[in-house]
């Protein structure tokens, strides 16, 4: 799903409101425990016990319809507990937090225990426009 700032530059830009450059980087993948909805503003992203968001390249995306990771995405191992994962969370790597893209659901939420390494699998991290 998109995240409201980034459907909203591209609606304004769509209709001739305004002129937006919309960042064109490739994404930093964040974790996010609970729905973060369009405008992040719920849930929390996980934090402490050694996670930083995953900053990929072009080359690890496959870009069609949908467009998915074409390499494993992998975190920093946990230092501790993290949380149950459910949401993902793209950004661009545009300052600290980066300008929100896209959002969703994990199909299964999962349970990150000190120790483990949250890591996505070819193809498991999809982006369809409908």
């Amino acid at each position: 799903m998109f995240c409201t700032a980034m459907a909203s530059d591209i609606l304004q830009h769509f209709f001739g409101i305004t002129q937006t450059d919309l960042p064109i980087t490739a994404p930093r993948v964040h974790l996010w425990i609970g729905d973060p909805g369009p405008s992040l503003v719920t849930g929390a992203e996980v934090s402490g016990g050694g996670y930083v968001p995953v900053q990929t390249t072009i080359d690890q995306w496959v870009v069609l319809n949908p467009t998915s990771n074409d390499e494993i995405i992998a975190f920093p191992e946990a230092t501790a507990y993290w949380g149950t994962v459910t949401h993902v969370v793209l950004t661009t790597n545009l300052g600290f937090v980066g300008y929100p893209l896209f959002y969703g659901p994990l199909t299964t939420p999962k349970e990150i225990d000190e120790g483990s390494i949250a890591r996505f699998k070819i193809g498991m991290l999809q982006i369809t426009l409908i």
